[in-house]
């Protein structure tokens, strides 16, 4: 489920993206399946063996970061700094929507 929760929200924001970059999106299956390609190698780094700490959280985060920078550059037609800026605005955004969450179990 998380899979294709986080695929469908890639998706969305590359519609997002391609729309006020006035740029077409092409087939749309076939772009769901590279968001699927992108989240199902994010999701793989979590299962580095490193100890749990900080440093354990900096590091896959860093490498999330890195591995979802290079998919969305490879699989799309995206510059460099078109997919590090659009990979920085979906994390913010996964970042609120977690928060959010979080708030919501919490006022609960």
């Amino acid at each position: 489920i998380r899979l294709v929760l986080f695929s469908l929200l890639l998706l969305i924001a590359l519609r997002v993206h391609c729309w006020r970059a006035q740029k077409p999106l092409g087939f749309i299956l076939l772009a769901a399946l590279r968001c699927l390609a992108i989240i199902a190698l994010i999701e793989a780094v979590r299962v580095a063996q490193i100890p749990h700490s900080i440093t354990r959280v900096i590091l896959i985060i860093a490498t999330q970061y890195i591995v979802c920078s290079i998919g969305v550059l490879a699989l799309f037609a995206m510059t460099i700094r078109e997919a590090v800026l659009f990979v920085s605005w979906c994390t913010i955004g996964g970042a609120l929507l977690w928060i959010g969450a979080h708030i919501g179990i919490w006022i609960t």
